[in-house]
C-alpha cells in the first residue's frame, strides 16, 4: 500500500474504566498508548542455610504511555525472609511491598536493594520468591509483569576427580 491511501473505520464499545482504545499496525499507531511494566530481580542460584543475602530488584516501563499507581510485590516462601530494604517497602512479611512513583514511557523505577535471610531449617529446599509489578493504568502486555527465580538452600559440594590406579 506504499503511496496509496488507506481508510480504516473502527466502532469501540468502552467499558467503564477499561482504559482508552488504541490500534496498532506496523509502526502506525493510533489512539492512547499504554504502559508496559516489567520487573526483574537478580538472585543468586544457591544460598547456604542461616544466610543472610542482597538483590537488586530492578523495574521499569517500557510502553509509551505512563503507569500511574503502580505497585512492586516479593511474595516470599516459607524459609525466606525480609531482612531490610533501601527503599524501605511499605508492608513486610511474606508479602514485601513497595509504592512506586508515576513513570513516565521508558521510564526505569528507582532500583531497590533487598536484603533477604534463609531460615536454618530450609536445608535442601527450592525455594520460588515471586516479584510481580501492577498499575492502575491499564496495560496490554502483562507477560514480563512477574518474575520468578529458584534459590536452592544448601551447600554444592566439588568433589575432586579421583584418578584410577
Amino acid at each position: 500500500y506504499t503511496g496509496q491511501s488507506l481508510t480504516l473505520t473502527f466502532a469501540i464499545d468502552p467499558l467503564g474504566g477499561s482504559g482508552g482504545a488504541r490500534l496498532a499496525l506496523d509502526e502506525v499507531s493510533l489512539g492512547s498508548t499504554a504502559p508496559d511494566l516489567w520487573v526483574d530481580g537478580g538472585l543468586p542460584p544457591s544460598s547456604p542455610p542461616d544466610a543472610v543475602f542482597g538483590l537488586a530488584v530492578q523495574a521499569g516501563n517500557r510502553g509509551g504511555g505512563q503507569a500511574a499507581g503502580a505497585t512492586l510485590t516479593v511474595s516470599l516462601p516459607v524459609g525466606l525472609s525480609y531482612a531490610g530494604a533501601d527503599p524501605l517497602p511499605l508492608t513486610t512479611g511474606p508479602f514485601v511491598v513497595w509504592q512506586l512513583p508515576a513513570m513516565p514511557g521508558g521510564a526505569p523505577a528507582p532500583t531497590i536493594a533487598l536484603t533477604l535471610s534463609v531460615d536454618s531449617g530450609a536445608a535442601g529446599a527450592v525455594l520460588t520468591p515471586s516479584f510481580m509489578i501492577a498499575s492502575a493504568t491499564p496495560e496490554l502486555e502483562l507477560v514480563n509483569n512477574t518474575w520468578q527465580a529458584s534459590l536452592f538452600i544448601g551447600y554444592r559440594v566439588h568433589l575432586p576427580a579421583a584418578k584410577a590406579p
